[in-house]
């Protein structure tokens, strides 16, 4: 993940499914397959570039005005194409495989991220930066979340755990496992799932 070759003019960087995404240039019109795909490409300094999202991209306020090409779940590929992006960034775990694949059918570049941990924020935050062309803004994110992650867990690693249950629906009783993000936040803080 996060590999970078290629010279001045072009780039490939390897995305979290292996796959190499080739651009000439930083991407300029992106579209976003996920609501934190959307608040992280704002995070790095490229929110102005995102030119469609899905729905309960909510956040920052300015993402709520941009075009909607479906759920993360149901996109609309007509509706992506239309929008002409030179960039694709979808989600793993939310987006289809049918999905991702029908896009990269069409000719558009998608680049394919899926942050499972609490580390693998910083550098998708990173690989996103370099995407967009925003390393001198994104990095410095990327680097001050780490921060935040690192003080969390010296603030709560002499504390005695706490233990967690995480209730994610009612009827049926449903709870999660111990590896996923959840749980990440949960250790981080002291908790024991």
């Amino acid at each position: 993940r996060g590999i970078i070759t290629g010279y001045a003019s072009v780039f490939n960087l390897k995305d979290d499914q292996g796959d190499t995404v080739q651009l000439p240039q930083p991407a300029q019109r992106i579209v976003s397959l996920a609501p934190h795909i959307t608040e992280s490409l704002f995070a790095v300094g490229a929110g102005e570039r995102i030119v469609g999202t899905v729905s309960y991209s909510d956040y920052p306020e300015a993402a709520k005005t941009i075009p909607l090409v479906g759920a993360y779940n149901r996109i609309n590929a007509e509706r992506v194409l239309a929008l002409q992006p030179d960039l694709v960034v979808a989600w793993r775990d939310g987006n289809s495989p049918a999905t991702i694949d029908h896009l990269r059918e069409l000719g558009i570049r998608v680049y394919v991220t899926n942050p499972l941990t609490l580390a693998d924020i910083p550098h998708s935050l990173r690989d996103l930066s370099v995407l967009t062309g925003q390393q001198a803004a994104g990095f410095p994110v990327a680097d001050h979340f780490q921060q935040q992650v690192d003080t969390l867990r010296q603030q709560y690693s002499g504390k005695a755990p706490v233990k967690v249950f995480y209730q994610v629906w009612a009827e049926p009783l449903l709870t999660i496992n111990d590896n996923n993000m959840i749980a990440d936040v949960i250790r981080l803080c002291g908790g024991v799932n």
